[in-house]
């Protein structure tokens, strides 16, 4: 099932960050802005969260970022920037402010996905590869509650991602 969740908000992430918020359920009461009204057309269309993508010739490890800077290619740096981050939407989601870290919360799947990557390839310990795992489960959670779907609000994951957080903290001592 994880991998399910996983797989379906990372379509997810790269479908917005190619395109843009476009869920068909959002409102600008749901999470603060109505991208029809800001670009003078609708958005409205349904979004199918079970497909398969590689049955329609999709790989998600060679989807394309946002067009933000190229992620660091080494663990401590990605991990660094990670971290930043996700303390920015913390920041931002405790002040009930989802505009100020729209972008953030696009680009962070990318960025959990870099280090768990780097992890793995860096030798990193299992607790650290699970941390990138949480994190990733909980942004998943919040950006499917923001577009109106099942998921959790920011304060129903923070102790996991404050918990994740430290662990990657740890990592980075270590080295």
């Amino acid at each position: 099932m994880r991998l399910s969740i996983r797989f379906t908000a990372l379509l997810l992430t790269a479908s917005l960050a190619l395109a843009g918020c476009n869920s068909g359920s959002n409102t600008s009461d749901e999470h603060g802005h109505n991208h029809g009204d800001e670009h003078g057309h609708d958005h409205d269309h349904d979004h199918d969260h079970g497909m398969d993508p590689s049955a329609v010739g999709l790989d998600v490890d060679q989807l394309p970022s946002s067009g933000s800077a190229p992620l660091p290619d080494n663990y401590p740096e990605a991990t660094t920037s990670l971290i930043a981050l996700v303390q920015t939407i913390g920041e931002g989601l405790d002040d009930g402010d989802v505009d100020s870290v729209h972008g953030e919360l696009h680009e962070v799947g990318y960025a959990i996905e870099n280090v768990e990557k780097l992890a793995k390839s860096s030798e990193q310990s299992d607790d650290v590869v699970a941390a990138t795992g949480i994190l990733f489960d909980a942004f998943s959670e919040i950006d499917a509650k923001l577009h109106g779907l099942e998921g959790k609000d920011y304060s129903d994951v923070k102790d996991e991602i404050s918990a994740a957080v430290k662990t990657l903290q740890a990592s980075l001592n270590d080295e």
